[in-house]
């Protein structure tokens, strides 16, 4: 009979062996490795950026690692600091409230397509340099950041410069029924 790995430990122990998060990194870049061992916990830090739906799957994430060990921190905005917190898991604030933001900035998604694209590069220009920072205060003392949303502007690049082990991570909905 086959061992069956769970595949979240079976996952965080491939990244923690291959010495990178493998998005973005070179091969014959020097890496640091802080824990490879899966006999001790790792301390992971999860962000995300943007609404309850990038939210909540990594809270789902987040209550699976707990589960095996892992120490998890949740980086994400403010307006979900009491959930995470909640639920019992470190927080970090990271990025702006994107439901505020959206609900402040309606007429950008019904305006015109000139005007949303200015918008939408000023946003990243504006945030992602202040994601960055808020990055690098989360992810002290941590062995893995695995992201999400919009946090995907900047951690590829605060990992890299700082050595964190990092993956991203995609998440599919579910339509509500066939079309």
């Amino acid at each position: 009979m086959p061992i069956r790995e769970n595949p979240v430990d079976l996952g965080l122990a491939l990244l923690a062996q291959s010495g990178h998060g493998g998005k973005g990194l070179s091969p014959g870049r020097p890496h640091q490795v802080r824990n490879t061992s899966m006999r001790r916990s790792l301390r992971v830090l999860l962000a995300t950026i943007g609404s309850r739906g990038d939210a909540q799957p990594m809270l789902a994430l987040a209550q699976a690692l707990a589960a095996r060990g892992h120490a998890v921190r949740v980086a994400a905005p403010a307006n979900f600091e009491g959930w995470v917190r909640g639920l019992g898991f470190a927080f970090a604030p990271l990025g702006i409230d994107m439901q505020a933001y959206l609900s402040q900035n309606r007429s950008l998604m019904t305006g015109s397509t000139v005007k949303m694209t200015r918008e939408v590069f000023r946003f990243f220009k504006e945030q992602v340099p202040m994601q960055a920072l808020e990055f690098r205060s989360a992810a002290a003392d941590t062995d893995i950041l695995v992201y999400g949303g919009l946090a995907s502007f900047s951690a590829p690049s605060v990992a890299q410069s700082t050595f964190y082990l990092y993956y991203e991570s995609h998440y599919k909905t579910r339509a509500l029924g066939p079309f």
